[in-house]
């Protein structure tokens, strides 16, 4: 009896030294300029040949084996490389932070190395698939029209993207129609890309901070469409300090300020852009009073360690009015108004329940209308008569 009373104690102490031997690391990645989260980074420990990459939130999650210390790499296309040495003792939650990469800086050549595992299988660690990541600081290196990069027009560039008419936002991926593709921008969804009847997107370049398009594939929290998902992340806002970037184009411009409510724990983001093509016309001796105008607001909150708050907003309008004038050919006084827009609103609470458990809950408003109006008035009869109204 002594014997098996001793033998389970011993299998039960061997049992707790080999649960002892594994750690899990887990933390946040930002940029050390104002604590933006760095998406889809690769956290590789370069020594076991173990890699991980950050979630849509800038957090990871991997479990080690327990030994003294461990080298850390953080790798993106949009930060410079960090090198880092972590314990690797006991299990424990670490933020790394990391230099912005420039854009006048120039990358070096990428090699890739294929290591076949010892039973001849592929050593796969990603399972994504026809996936397209769009770097808005690379972007905006390309040519634009009227001095403002469209990311929608970007995402035309790419492989299996085919774009609709010329000059428009429209596009259609690999045979697909063009309301077959979902469109999100902070999990809301975008039912109406484009102003100026599709001539310009909707998203304003300076408040981006990732575009992923999915081309096949698409992941179980995806859904509502058939041909592609694009999935729009706009910036949370600096943390560290307050300042504001803006542009002036041909047709419109922006401007977006941005910094600190509470440093290092809440911040802001407020963009504004307004097209001037009716003040254009107007020089041209044409008075077609059109323009459209977007608003992007977002706030950040850090509650703790483990819980964040974001609430992010979007609303912009495409706006066509005619006041009403004496028009002989009409016999009347004749007057029109149209209005096209879209609302969206996010409020998301992530959680880290724990080292390997990541979680967030969001609450979703999504607007689409239009409003299409004509009013006629007879100046023999003096009736007020609708020509249409369509809601």
């Amino acid at each position: 009896m002594k014997k098996n009373i001793s033998l389970a104690v011993f299998i039960v102490l061997l049992s707790n030294l080999f649960a002892q031997e594994k750690v899990v690391i887990s933390g946040y990645v930002k940029f050390s300029k104002d604590l933006e989260a760095v998406l889809f980074a690769d956290v590789i420990f370069p020594e076991v040949s173990r890699k991980v990459t950050t979630n849509e939130y800038g957090f990871f999650s991997i479990e080690l084996e327990a030994r003294q210390t461990y080298q850390v790499k953080i790798s993106s296309v949009e930060a410079k490389t960090l090198l880092d040495t972590i314990s690797g003792l006991q299990t424990a939650s670490i933020n790394f932070l990391v230099e912005e990469l420039k854009p006048k800086e120039e990358l070096q050549e990428v090699v890739i190395v294929a290591k076949p595992k010892s039973n001849g299988l592929d050593n796969i660690t990603n399972t994504e698939v026809s996936l397209v990541k769009i770097s808005i600081s690379e972007a905006k290196m390309l040519p634009a029209i009227g001095g403002e990069t469209d990311v929608l027009k970007v995402a035309q560039l790419m492989p299996g993207i085919n774009r609709g008419a010329e000059g428009g936002t429209n596009f259609f991926v690999r045979g697909g129609d063009g309301d077959q593709n979902l469109i999100i921008v902070d999990e809301a969804t975008v039912y109406n890309p484009g102003h100026l009847f599709g001539f310009f997107s909707v998203f304003n370049p300076d408040v981006i901070k990732e575009m992923s398009i999915y081309k096949g594939g698409f992941p179980a929290n995806y859904s509502g469409r058939l041909s592609s998902i694009t999935d729009i992340r706009v910036i949370d806002g600096d943390k560290k300090t307050f300042h504001g970037t803006g542009g002036i184009g041909m047709l419109s411009s922006r401007l977006t300020l941005e910094g600190p409510i509470i440093k290092d724990k809440m911040s802001f983001m407020i963009s504004g852009r307004r097209s001037y093509i009716d003040q254009v016309l107007k020089l041209t001796g044409t008075n077609i009073p059109f323009y459209f105008y977007d608003l992007n607001g977002k706030v950040n909150y850090t509650l703790g360690k483990k819980d964040q708050l974001f609430l992010s907003s979007y609303y912009g309008n495409d706006i066509l009015r005619k006041k009403d004038t004496g028009d002989s050919t009409l016999g009347g006084n004749f007057g029109f108004s149209f209005t096209l827009g879209n609302f969206t609103q996010t409020l998301r609470w992530t959680h880290v329940f724990n080292p390997k458990l990541f979680s967030y809950l969001s609450l979703i408003y999504t607007q689409f209308k239009y409003n299409i109006q004509g009013s006629f008035v007879d100046l023999q009869t003096n009736d007020y008569q609708y020509r249409g109204v369509t809601r």
